[in-house]
């Protein structure tokens, strides 16, 4: 009876970790046939994955992300495990956090020398397109309703003053928050080896781009993976089609 009770505690002590491929994990699985390696971390068939935000993250591509049916398990609902340097994984901490626009009444005095863009939008639209570009402080119209739903002459301004006695006119100015300092706390339970091969994997990654990036040209910087400026004028083209 004593060696029984003996082998029940063993059964109950925690259990060691074991290494594979030089990553240290513990063996309780995420889901069936994966290991834990952290808050949020799962080892899977040679791959590590973190459990990332579907909503409000930018980019919309799932390669590299697994099923819901496992990502369920470890991350709840909402996420999704996703390959520590896929796409989504990446754009959910390399992407800042979006926009807040604070309603002025008035209009940011006229300097042509500070005007990015001059057209017709709805309100949402003007939002989006300021939101998406970081050159842009504010966007100024005369309209009577303060968030118009038609379209309506917006000018996209380099600055934010606004003058307060511009009856019928409305402003909009960015307020960006700066990125959070943990959003990459993740790694912090990794070990060497595999923060080398993170690092390695990044930087291939990256001379790609830049391979890719070849022959294309980009005007200014977008705020948002998937958001460039010229997709974003391309719209532009589009609605005054529209008009």
């Amino acid at each position: 009876e004593e060696e029984d009770e003996e082998e029940e505690e063993d059964e109950l002590k925690p259990k060691p970790t074991a290494r594979r491929g030089g990553r240290t994990a513990n063996v309780r699985p995420c889901f069936e046939g994966a290991e834990q390696l952290g808050a949020d971390l799962c080892s899977y068939q040679e791959n590590i994955y973190r459990c990332t935000k579907v909503e409000g993250n930018p980019m919309k591509v799932d390669t590299g992300c697994l099923g819901s049916d496992k990502s369920a398990v470890a991350c709840g609902s909402g996420a999704l495990l996703c390959g520590i340097s896929s796409p989504r994984a990446l754009a959910e901490f390399s992407s800042p956090e979006p926009c807040a626009f604070h309603h002025k009444e008035g209009f940011v005095p006229d300097d042509p020398r500070q005007d990015m863009l001059i057209v017709e939008m709805t309100w949402v639209q003007a939002r989006e397109w300021c939101d998406a570009n970081q050159e842009c402080a504010a966007f100024t119209f005369a309209d009577k309703a303060a968030r118009p739903t038609v379209r309506t002459t917006v000018w996209f301004k380099r600055i934010s003053f606004t003058d307060p006695s511009g009856k019928g006119w409305h402003t909009f100015v960015k307020k960006c928050p700066k990125p959070s300092s943990n959003r990459f706390s993740y790694l912090d339970g990794m070990d060497a080896q595999t923060l080398e091969w993170l690092r390695s994997e990044l930087r291939d990654q990256l001379a790609y781009t830049d391979k890719l990036l070849v022959g294309k040209a980009v005007r200014g910087e977008a705020r948002h993976p998937g958001k460039s400026n010229d997709a974003q004028m391309s719209a532009l083209r589009d609605l005054r089609k529209a008009g």
